[in-house]
């Protein structure tokens, strides 16, 4: 729609003259303009929310995960202890599950438990040279929680292998 007073006006800017149909059209692009910013900014904000989820521990999942088990009283859990290492054992899943999703199950159906043995002996080395003598190193790599970590998620992708169940 254009304005038949002011051909050349193109609704980018603000009308300079008090024409009403010239008010009008600015409005309307600028409303237009203002629409695509924020579908631009809701898609970057989903996006980043994406990225952060991906990164961080799903804590949601974890406390229905827990509540779960609570509610039914044939695996209730007894103690704080059990609930805690049921948040762990979570956590271990879920970087177990990120780490299959980046390996694939090629590289340990290729060795078997075999292959299983020689990781859980290179992570536990690992934990002894980083606290050799009674003293806890700082590691420059993979701390002391990771190498625990991955030394959990190797002990359950053995039972995983052993089950038949690893895929």
């Amino acid at each position: 729609m254009k304005c038949k007073k002011h051909p050349n006006y193109k609704a980018i800017r603000p009308p300079t003259s008090d024409c009403d149909s010239c008010k009008k059209q600015y409005r309307i692009n600028l409303t237009e303009l203002m629409k695509k910013r924020w579908a631009a900014r809701k898609v970057l904000l989903k996006q980043r929310k994406q990225k952060k989820v991906n990164q961080k521990i799903d804590w949601r999942s974890v406390r229905k995960s827990i509540k779960k088990i609570k509610q039914n009283n044939k695996e209730a859990l007894k103690t704080d202890m059990g609930e805690e290492a049921f948040k762990e054992m979570k956590i271990n899943a879920q970087m177990l599950d990120k780490k299959h999703l980046d390996y694939g199950p090629g590289n340990i159906a290729r060795f078997g438990l075999r292959g299983i043995v020689v990781r859980l002996n290179d992570k536990v080395e690992r934990l002894a040279t980083l606290t050799e003598e009674g003293k806890i190193q700082k590691a420059q790599f993979e701390s002391i929680e990771d190498s625990l970590r991955d030394i959990s998620n190797y002990a359950t992708i053995g039972l995983l292998l052993q089950q038949g169940k690893w895929k």
